[in-house]
């Protein structure tokens, strides 16, 4: 292993007993998420397809699996990344000045994206 990289371990999840190597040790985030291979979109009918691949204009939601680097030991070699939850990601359910809904995935556990695409309340 070359000096200041490391390898990547993971325990759980879809990817139990993976590594990945040759990773900068100043760039491991305390988080790593992983989207499935699957996804939900809308059709053009307004009913709910699933889908499969990279993610389309009309995709709906989808899932992650999180993992979370575990401290490690002196001795240890690698960085452990251990399996938390697997998050469900919905869409953004703001409207673009184009009358088409927002691309970008909802914060989690919220509608909308960022601040800026909350409703205003009336008073």
């Amino acid at each position: 292993m070359s000096r200041g990289f490391t390898t990547i371990h993971f325990i759980g999840g879809t990817k139990d007993n993976t590594s990945i190597d040759e990773v900068p040790i100043n760039r491991i985030p305390k988080n790593l998420y992983f989207r499935s291979e699957v996804f939900f979109a809308t059709t053009q009918i307004n009913d709910m397809a699933v889908m499969k691949g990279d993610l389309t204009n009309n995709w709906h939601s989808y899932s992650v699996d999180m993992y979370i680097r575990t401290p490690s030991n002196k001795y240890e070699k690698g960085t452990i990344f251990t399996f938390n939850e697997t998050r469900m990601v919905e869409r953004c359910l703001a409207t673009t000045q184009k009358k088409r809904q927002c691309i970008n995935p909802a914060k989690h556990e919220k509608n909308y994206c960022c601040e800026a695409h909350k409703p205003k309340d009336k008073k």
